[in-house]
C-alpha cells in the first residue's frame, strides 16, 4: 500500500500520466496514436512502473492485429449458436 502511494506520488510529481492514465490509453499507445511527448511520458511511466509494463505487455499481446489470412475458420455451429444468442438477448432489451 504504501509502494502504490509513493508510486503516485512520484507519478504526480514527474509529469507523468496516472496508472489509470496508462491504462485508458493503452491502445492508443500501442497503436502510435499519442503524441510524441506524450508517448515519451508514457514511456517513462512505464519503466518506473512495474504494474503499468506487466499491463500494457498483456496487452500488447492480445491485441495484436492479426491478418484475415492468420484467422482460423469458425466453425459454423459454433457461429450459428453465438448468432442466435445475440437475437435472443437483443429481443429481451
Amino acid at each position: 500500500m504504501r509502494m502504490r502511494w509513493l508510486r503516485s506520488l512520484m507519478t504526480w510529481l514527474m509529469g507523468l500520466p496516472s496508472c489509470e492514465e496508462v491504462v485508458a490509453f493503452s491502445y492508443a499507445y500501442l497503436e502510435g496514436g499519442l503524441e510524441s511527448e506524450v508517448s515519451a511520458k508514457f514511456e517513462r511511466h512505464l519503466r518506473n512502473c512495474r504494474d503499468c509494463r506487466r499491463f500494457v505487455d498483456g496487452y500488447r499481446r492480445v491485441a495484436q492485429p492479426r491478418s484475415l489470412a492468420e484467422m482460423p475458420p469458425i466453425d459454423p455451429e459454433f457461429e450459428l449458436r453465438v448468432t442466435e444468442f445475440l437475437k435472443q438477448e437483443a429481443r429481451r432489451s
